[in-house]
């Protein structure tokens, strides 16, 4: 279907996300480091890693380090979910 190709289909999943928005991709992220031995361990042992969200430095208005709203990508994954769509197309948002 064309209209899968829109931001503004994807978009009525999430209104507030965000996709191809210069605006929000130009905010940047605040980094953190990543130990690439424990993140190696994890794939081995359990098939998964996990990383702590980066310290938090004001930089964002979120209240936590990651620099987006944590909760809204959750519901995203919920609508996707009850849409017919695997929650993994998430990515789509440039969150």
């Amino acid at each position: 279907r064309p209209e899968w190709a829109t931001a503004a289909y994807w978009l009525r999943f999430a209104p507030t996300l965000h996709i191809t928005d210069a605006g929000f991709l130009a905010r940047g992220r605040t980094p953190f480091f990543i130990n690439p031995a424990t993140v190696r361990q994890g794939l081995i042992q359990d098939g998964f890693f996990e990383l702590a969200p980066p310290e938090d430095d004001g930089l964002f208005e979120d209240g936590g380090g990651w620099g987006l709203d944590v909760a809204e990508l959750g519901k995203a994954m919920v609508a996707l979910g009850a849409g017919g769509w695997p929650p993994v197309y998430a990515l789509v948002f440039d969150e």
